[in-house]
């Protein structure tokens, strides 16, 4: 049996009848089985500190449950340098068995919210969190990444800021 292919093993479970399959895929296994997390290449996260400023996100979603799920709906918060940033997905994304997908995630960020992230001098670290609804043949389930930290974002215009507004960071 462990020379067969997830896709086959997938297969043979899905010829189940739904009653017993809701049983074995409750909404909770099937927010295990869709993994969200930042993009591995590319530039994935970054803040942009110039005028105006913005932050953006990439994430890349994974369907390994055996069912065709849709991406209903999603929102993130972006922890950096003392500020909370928050955006929305609002389109719907299929996703069949086995599939990936890349949303993107951006937002603008207030003179205010720029201050603090330099004065904090930690806007290299960061850290987001997912909350995301997804609908499914079997249920509709919500997935949420709890707090995902570890993430450096790419720093754009940081120089050019603090040279325009006379700011210095602290620490």
């Amino acid at each position: 049996m462990t020379d067969l292919p997830i896709g086959s093993v997938w297969a043979i479970v899905k010829q189940l009848p739904k009653v017993i399959l809701r049983r074995i895929f409750p909404p909770a296994k099937l927010a295990d089985l869709v993994l969200v997390d930042i993009r591995p290449r590319h530039g994935p996260v970054s803040v942009n500190l110039g005028d105006p400023a913005s932050f953006r996100v990439w994430l890349k979603v994974t369907n390994l449950s055996p069912f065709d799920v849709e991406l209903d709906r999603a929102s993130l918060k972006l922890w950096c340098g003392g500020v909370v940033a928050s955006s929305t997905a609002q389109d719907r994304v299929p996703m069949r068995s086995g599939q990936s997908a890349e949303l993107l995630f951006q937002g603008a960020l207030s003179d205010g919210d720029v201050r603090q992230m330099i004065r904090n001098n930690d806007v290299q670290h960061a850290a987001i969190e997912v909350s995301a609804e997804f609908n499914c043949s079997l249920h509709n389930f919500p997935k949420r990444t709890g707090h995902l930290d570890g993430i450096t974002p790419e720093v754009l215009n940081l120089k050019a800021r603090v040279l325009d507004n006379g700011l210095e960071p602290t620490a």
